[in-house]
């Protein structure tokens, strides 16, 4: 019987492990630009986090989306924030982005380039 607890506790702790391995949250990050450019319908930056040590970076070659449509405001940044990151290219500066996922394909709703 004592067996079989510690066998279901270690399984839980487990399986709380797998699940809380993921993306990352939402927040501010430094990163570098490896690609700037454009699908069909969107501003699409390639970028990769730039993390303070001892953190690992949270992801690397990632496409992110330039959010087109204000976050709600109704106030578009776009093609501001694609200034930014053109410059930021062009300069091998880095930006400094406030992204509401680090998956690929999550949206960028702030970016500013950055020494």
């Amino acid at each position: 019987m004592k067996k079989k607890a510690m066998l279901v506790a270690l399984l839980c702790v487990m399986g709380l492990a797998a699940l809380s391995i993921g993306n990352a949250e939402a927040g501010w990050y430094t990163c570098t630009i490896s690609q700037a450019g454009s699908d069909w319908t969107n501003l699409v930056v390639t970028l990769s986090d730039v993390p303070t040590p001892p953190a690992a970076a949270a992801f690397t070659n990632r496409a992110f989306v330039i959010d087109a449509t204000g976050n709600g405001t109704g106030i578009s940044k776009a093609k501001e924030m694609y200034a930014a990151a053109l410059t930021a290219f062009a300069n091998s500066t880095y930006v400094y982005v406030l992204i509401n996922n680090t998956a690929a394909g999550s949206k960028v709703y702030a970016l500013s380039a950055k020494k």
